[in-house]
């Protein structure tokens, strides 16, 4: 019975938890970025609220981001100078949408005249 325990708490938990640790980071870090801010206890709490509206379909974006991000360290080490970056500019620009921080970037059709 005990192993069965901790093999739920050793490959179920600690990686939801790490998930969920990493979600709020992201989300805190980028709010902190969009509004220019140091108050981090008011931050932290829009952060949390933010996640708590779409937790699922934040949650599911974020974690890609951050594979993006981390996918291209293994390659040779390219990622830190090139899909890093790429993956914290898509994700800052993820939650400031959501946020109304930025204005949506709609593609316009050229007018042809």
């Amino acid at each position: 019975l005990f192993i069965p325990i901790v093999n739920l708490l050793a490959f179920v938990l600690v990686p939801l938890y790490a998930i969920t640790i990493g979600c709020i980071g992201q989300t805190y870090v980028a709010l902190l970025v969009l509004r220019n801010t140091t108050d981090w206890g008011k931050t932290l709490r829009e952060a949390i609220e933010f996640l708590k509206t779409d937790t699922i379909g934040r949650a599911i974006y974020i974690v890609v981001m951050m594979i993006i991000g981390s996918a291209g360290q293994f390659a040779i080490g390219i990622g830190v100078f090139v899909t890093a970056p790429l993956a914290h500019v898509a994700l800052l620009a993820g939650i400031g949408e959501e946020t109304g921080l930025l204005p949506a970037t709609a593609a316009t059709a050229p007018s042809g005249q």
